[in-house]
């Protein structure tokens, strides 16, 4: 089981966005690239779930992101949310009705109640990474597994809260990938029956380029979900 939750949690930097969807369970599975700056700390809320060993090829790196950059940062984590330590027998609190803030991604109707919110709503697993620029940007990146036979339910509720803050479609026809201008820019993908979302932060986190890095996260995640 993990470790004693943190003093410092993250609230801001969680990735869901479902219907009482929220941060999943916490714990410092973390995994650092040979030239990684910093450290960032697992999303926070109240810790529960089984630590998972980070894979890299399932999570983008920061030589994806800044190919021809020196001196980069990067920090993945991924946990295994379990019945045992995430089930609280009480029903998850709803997501704040009409909140689009990117900063504030997944929208938790209850922020200290969040890793078992979104174990609560179909998700068995959360990868998820902080990348660093040399340039001060901020890329982080959040993949959802859903539970056997609760993956349409999970994509259905993101999705409806996402297209709820009238998000730029980015795939034109198959509308599966959404952007919602802000600070951060946040971009969402509903393919592959999982949710993969980027937060970029700092300047440069166009349309283009977050629909590129989105798809090259759609090809990784897929290895999420084994096991």
């Amino acid at each position: 089981m993990l470790a004693s939750p943190r003093t410092q949690m993250w609230r801001t930097a969680a990735a869901v966005c479902l219907a009482a969807l929220a941060a999943g369970c916490t714990g410092p599975a973390a995994h650092k690239e040979a030239d990684s700056v910093t450290e960032e700390p697992w999303p926070g809320g109240v810790e529960c779930g089984l630590e998972a060993p980070a894979r890299d090829d399932g999570l983008l790196s920061a030589r994806e992101v800044w190919p021809d950059a020196g001196r980069t940062g990067r920090s993945a984590h991924v946990v295994d949310l379990d019945r045992v330590t995430c089930a609280t027998g009480r029903t998850p609190a709803a997501m704040r009705a009409g909140s689009c803030d990117t900063s504030g991604f997944p929208w938790a109707g209850s922020p200290a109640a969040s890793h078992q919110e979104l174990y609560s709503s179909g998700v068995r697993r959360w990868a998820y990474a902080s990348l660093e620029g040399p340039d001060g940007g901020r890329l982080k990146e959040h993949v959802l597994i859903p539970s056997d036979g609760e993956s349409e339910r999970v994509v259905a509720a993101c999705r409806k809260q996402v297209e709820s803050c009238a998000a730029e479609v980015l795939d034109a026809g198959e509308s599966s990938r959404f952007l919602l201008e802000g600070s951060p820019a946040l971009a969402v993908s509903f393919r592959g029956g999982r949710v993969t979302a980027l937060q970029g932060y700092g300047s440069g986190w166009g349309a283009t380029r977050l629909s590129g890095l989105l798809a090259e996260a759609e090809k990784r995640g897929g290895s999420l979900a084994e096991g």
